[in-house]
């Protein structure tokens, strides 16, 4: 299988994700009496190795359709996911949904607007081409895997480049808002900063930027509506485990 390949060669691993995983669904339990779960189609073999990669190897998943179950499961149980706005994802699909009481479609339940802002999914695309063009550019940043180092981009940018506009960047009013974005843009390599994630609601953003032509991992506090230390904790679990520096942009809040 796929997942025991990418652990054993050591080789980031991208999953095509469209439809259900068969695990279990609810018709399964009416026909049968009990889900596939624990233990059935093949054990708890391939579940293992879907959750030792992300310790291991580069893990990329696309949602380019409707995805539900263990689906659903395998796109967010990744480093980066991206979906296309007209796919969705969901534990259980509308017509469980309706047994409940309530009436939803696709896109009302898991389409990308929601799995976006509840941080289900990194990022949502137009189209095919564009996820998988994003994820080129995702891995391109990445080693193959956490025994080996980063790759060292091609650099153009001057490295004696002055930026005046740092001078005024941050307000000396510590209670005044201020813009992140320009400050990464004007502090990174020139084009190099890949925005791969704007979590809850924008709350912060996160992506991979080029630092004399090394990469490293940028998750910076969006000002506007969160404190620093708000992002923190998740920045070290993530950014350490692809053996990727992170440099920190933040500044404390009172």
């Amino acid at each position: 299988m796929a997942e025991e390949m990418a652990h054993d060669l050591r080789l980031p691993i991208i999953r095509i994700i469209e439809g259900s995983g068969g695990g279990g669904s609810v018709k399964t339990i009416e026909t049968k009496g009990a889900a596939n779960l624990p233990g059935g189609i093949g054990g708890t073999r391939s579940y293992w190795y879907t959750t030792a990669n992300m310790a291991r190897v580069p893990v990329v998943g696309l949602g380019l359709g409707s995805v539900a179950g263990l689906g659903a499961a395998r796109l967010a149980a990744s480093h980066y996911s991206v979906m296309t706005k007209d796919s969705a994802m969901f534990v259980a699909g509308p017509p469980v949904v309706k047994r409940l009481g309530q009436d939803l479609s696709k896109q009302e339940l898991g389409g990308a607007d929601i799995q976006t802002r509840a941080g289900g999914v990194d990022h949502a695309v137009d189209t095919e081409e564009e996820a998988f063009a994003c994820s080129r550019r995702f891995l391109s940043y990445l080693p193959s895997s956490v025994y080996e180092l980063p790759p060292t981009l091609a650099c153009a940018d001057d490295p004696e480049r002055a930026e005046e506009s740092l001078m005024k960047a941050v307000p000396r009013n510590r209670r005044q808002v201020y813009k992140m974005r320009p400050i990464i843009d004007a502090v990174v390599d020139k084009g190099s900063f890949f925005e791969w994630a704007r979590i809850s609601a924008a709350r912060s953003s996160l992506g991979w930027r080029g630092w004399k032509g090394a990469p490293c991992c940028c998750w910076p506090a969006i000002p506007f509506t969160m404190a620093a230390h708000g992002r923190r904790k998740p920045a070290r679990r993530w950014c350490g485990t692809p053996t990727s520096p992170r440099p920190s942009i933040c500044r404390w809040s009172i």
